[in-house]
This record gives structure tokens, sequence and C-alpha cells, in this order.
């Protein structure tokens, strides 16, 4: 089961109110084999795009932009509300995407492109040409 993260960036700009789920843009990139996730110097794309998957092959740098699939619902026997996205595939092509084991999510819309969190995977994922990795169920739950 993959580990999920939240930066504590995203945490104070969440609770000062920049950021918007209801229209800001969210995006999924991934993160090379070995990156690891530190929730309190990683809070900007700009603090981990050095250790984002090169662009080719079937991958773009920036990342996959996250539709909402689940607008927010409440949950009062878990006590949170939660908001999904869609599920987003990547497939290489014409070559290898570089191995990853970890991926982010970050708000593209935000002035500093600030970090929602991190989903470390439990093991390193390796495409080859022809071969497609889908990061499932992706959400935030806030308690």
């Amino acid at each position: 089961m993959a580990t999920v993260t939240i930066s504590n960036r995203f945490k104070y700009e969440k609770g000062i109110g920049t950021i918007d789920f209801s229209s800001d843009t969210f995006k999924a990139i991934l993160m090379v084999s070995g990156f690891t996730f530190d929730p309190d110097s990683h809070g900007t794309y700009s603090d981990v795009s050095g250790s984002e998957v090169a662009n080719g092959n079937g991958y773009t740098s920036g990342g996959a932009t996250l539709s909402v699939s689940s607008a927010w619902v409440q949950d009062n026997t878990g006590d949170q509300a939660t908001i999904t996205w869609s599920n987003v595939t990547w497939t290489a092509s014409g070559g290898p995407i570089p191995d990853f084991d970890a991926a982010i999510i970050y708000d593209d819309s935000h002035a500093n492109d600030v970090i929602v969190g991190c989903i470390a995977l439990d093991s390193t994922v390796s495409l080859s040409a022809g071969s497609g990795f889908q990061l499932q169920n992706i959400g935030y739950d806030a308690e």
C-alpha cells in the first residue's frame, strides 16, 4: 500500500485560504527512483523539479492534469471530508520512462505551484516502451 505524506506548505496555504479545490488545476508528476520527500522543505514544484522523471518517451515534464472525479464528500463515519481525482495513466512510447517510486500532487494554479503531497509507491516502477502505469484512487482527506 502506498504511503501518502502531505506537505506542511500545503497545510499552511490551505489554512490561509490560497488553495481553491473548486477552481484550481492540480497535476501529478513522477519522481525518479530514490527520491525522498521531505514535508518540511518540499513545499513547491521548484523544490522537487530536479528529481522529476525526465521529459520524453510518453512522459511530459510538469505532469499530468488531474480532473475531479468526486467533488467534496462529507464522511461523518470517518470524521473527514474527501475530494477524489480521476486516475491518471502514463504509457511509455519510443523508449522507456525512467524508473520512479513516487508521485507528487501539486496545485498548478497557485503562484508558487504548492505541493499537496507525495505518494510513495510500494516499489520501483520500470516502464519499457508500450507498458503503462496508472495512479489510482487519488484523493485528499481533510480531517
